[in-house]
């Protein structure tokens, strides 16, 4: 190029224009060329152009040298070169032979036009459409899956594609533990190391893991990042990771998860772009997380309502049949005692008295005492969730009668009630009570005999000497008053005694718990000598107790009797009375053996005895008279293994029940 002109067409030229020896040596390079590669003309002369050609378009660069030899002119023909820029260029080349005057060697022209714009326009486009591509495959990968770790699978496979790396790991959040327990890992058969990783991890112990999950950021390390946490440090040594990226997955504005996206070849740096695509994968394996969840929950619950209705229909079957196999009067009441529905009794006689019918109320059926006492225990029923059992007394044309009533509570603002004629019971509990005390005074017979026939002898001892001997009147009132006072002592024997004889009890009565103890402990005082027993009492002050005296008696009688049966000789026997919150609490202590674990629940139970000659009522009976009065009953071996404690519980009597 000598001519002025060819050369203002090189110089002027927008296109990088150099001029090379046929070997690719640069002789000349216009502005344009030394702004494409950014260096001056005088830089860019003398050096071989395959210098400013990239590594990797060398060869083809040789390549095109040797066709130049045989060819005029190559066109079309991309090659990336070395620039001063940060980023790569492009350049599209156009390279023809240039004849020169003889005895002038050949030259080459080449023009380079930049591209690298429309490379990187291009390379967009592509990424963008695989992104697309991409968020297809999930969502049709999701929505053609109902099992969570496939769909999981599917999603960390896409992630780790569009980043280029080998490996995933998909954790879950657990918030009420803070652990990230592992859901699924994605890489080659031999990049996870089950030795090394861990199924559940503490989020405390890394603080990386901690800030993603918290701040809902992502964060990407290298194994040579300054300052990188010593445990974060230790986790990528340990499964020899050397770029480690880690995203939130969002889920409805909430932080369900954790991606980990690893590389163990290379250190690398993710641009915002990839990181933000990365991101919406993740958050859809927060949906899909979610979306299993509430299927599964979904199945579940379906199943249990499918199990739940299957074990209502024979639930239903059952009480039905429970419910016809009931001979008693089953009546389902409302809180303000409607009926609404009921099944009649087998036994004539209930179903006349009650005369149930739908829709009407207990104040309609029964006398109004009665009715009060079914309306309260309705609303008792109600209040504590617990079964009321109560008894009362109808007068009918052919008698008295007993019903025994029993309500369990069967809605919100419902009772059912099940009512049952237990006079025959009723008569059956009083004869074994009167059998029963029976049976405790023919225990105290031969001492009672013993017991009166002293004061008896010293009674006709001084009558004697009244009668047949002349006294002065000051020795005879000596005597008189000797037999009064023997007299009065057998009625102290006596008035217990027939206390407790009575056939029929008379009604409750304000009593004081002490004195009819210190009444038994008379009777049994020959007992108590007999097997040298020493009784020991601790009575504190108590309020009143409302009780029928005699059957209390019964009671107190039967537990001393039964403890000196049981005590070693020489023992004591503790009877003490205290109060209790609402209640006076009387306790016998006795020191003999401990009643067998197998036995202590069947004691109380009617006809039930370890003894050879004992009724197996005894028990029994004083727990229902203590039952009748509103109290508990109990036994239970000292800790000691030393003994055996009876316990019995009666409510204090209100003011409002000792002024009635």
């Amino acid at each position: 190029m000598s001519s002025e002109s060819d050369m203002d067409f090189f110089n002027l030229n927008p296109q990088g224009c150099l001029l090379t020896d046929m070997a690719g040596t640069i002789r000349q390079a216009n502005p344009a060329a030394c702004l494409l590669f950014g260096l001056p003309q005088n830089k860019l002369v003398d050096i071989p152009l395959v210098h400013l050609i990239d590594e990797a378009d060398q060869n083809v660069f040789h390549c095109q040298l040797t066709r130049l030899r045989t060819e005029k002119r190559i066109e079309d023909w991309e090659v990336r070169l070395i620039s001063t820029q940060s980023r790569p260029t492009y350049a599209k080349v156009v390279v023809t032979t240039v004849g020169n005057p003889p005895g002038h060697p050949e030259e080459l022209l080449w023009f380079l036009c930049d591209i690298t714009a429309h490379k990187e326009t291009a390379a967009k486009i592509s990424q963008h459409n695989q992104q697309l591509l991409t968020l297809q495959f999930v969502n049709a990968a999701i929505a053609s899956n109902v099992d969570l770790q496939n769909m999981l699978d599917s999603v960390s496979r896409a992630m780790a594609k569009v980043l280029g790396v080998p490996a995933c790991a998909i954790s879950e959040w657990d918030t009420e533990t803070n652990t990230v327990p592992l859901l699924l890992e994605y890489g080659p058969d031999d990049w996870w190391d089950d030795d090394l990783l861990e199924e559940v991890y503490e989020v405390a112990d890394f603080p990386a893991t901690k800030y993603v999950l918290m701040e809902r950021q992502a964060r990407q390390m290298t194994i040579n990042q300054p300052n990188i946490d010593p445990d974060e440090l230790r986790y990528m040594q340990e499964i020899k990771i050397k770029t480690l990226l880690m995203l939130p997955m969002e889920f409805q504005n909430r932080v369900v998860g954790l991606v980990e996206l690893m590389d163990d070849r290379i250190e690398r740096t993710f641009t915002n772009a990839e990181i933000v695509f990365v991101r919406l994968l993740a958050n859809q394996a927060a949906g899909t997380i979610e979306y299993a969840r509430l299927y599964n929950q979904i199945q579940q619950e379906l199943g249990e309502r499918i199990l739940a209705e299957e074990e209502l229909r024979q639930s239903e079957a059952r009480n039905k049949a429970l419910l016809d196999a009931i001979p008693d009067l089953v009546i389902q009441i409302t809180r303000d005692g409607r009926c609404l529905n009921y099944k009649g009794s087998d036994s004539w006689d209930l179903n006349t008295v009650f005369g149930v019918e739908i829709g009407k109320n207990v104040t309609d059926l029964l006398p109004p005492d009665i009715a009060d006492l079914m309306l309260t225990n309705i609303n008792k029923t109600l209040q504590t969730g617990q079964m009321q059992i109560f008894e009362y007394q109808l007068k009918l044309p052919y008698g008295s009668q007993d019903y025994e009533t029993r309500m369990v509570v069967n809605g919100p603002d419902e009772v059912i009630g099940i009512i049952q004629n237990i006079t025959d019971r009723k008569r059956a509990e009083q004869k074994a009570i009167h059998e029963e005390r029976l049976a405790a005074l023919g225990q105290l017979v031969a001492t009672l005999a013993h017991e009166m026939n002293n004061p008896l002898q010293a009674v006709q001892s001084h009558l004697d000497l009244v009668l047949n001997y002349a006294l002065d009147p000051e020795k005879s009132r000596l005597h008189l008053n000797i037999i009064r006072s023997q007299i009065e002592r057998l009625h102290a024997i006596m008035r217990p005694v027939l206390n407790l004889s009575r056939p029929r009890p008379t009604p409750p009565q304000p009593v004081v718990v002490a004195q009819l103890i210190e009444q038994v402990l008379i009777l049994v005082d020959k007992n108590l000598e007999m097997n040298q027993l020493q009784v020991r009492t601790d009575f504190q002050e108590t309020p009143l107790v409302l009780v029928v005296a005699e059957q209390l008696t019964q009671v107190f009688l039967n537990l001393i009797l039964n403890a000196i049966e049981a005590a070693q000789p020489h023992s004591q026997l503790q009877i003490a009375i205290f109060s209790k919150d609402d209640a006076v609490m009387i306790t016998f202590t006795n020191h003999g053996p401990l009643i067998p674990s197998e036995h202590m629940p069947h004691i109380f139970e009617p006809f039930y005895t370890t003894k050879s000659e004992g009724s197996g009522l005894g028990l029994w009976v004083s727990r229902n008279l203590i039952q009748q009065h509103g109290g508990i009953l109990t036994a239970a071996n000292l800790t000691d293994d030393e003994g055996v404690v009876f316990s019995v519980q009666l409510p204090s009597a209100s003011i409002k029940e000792l002024t009635f």
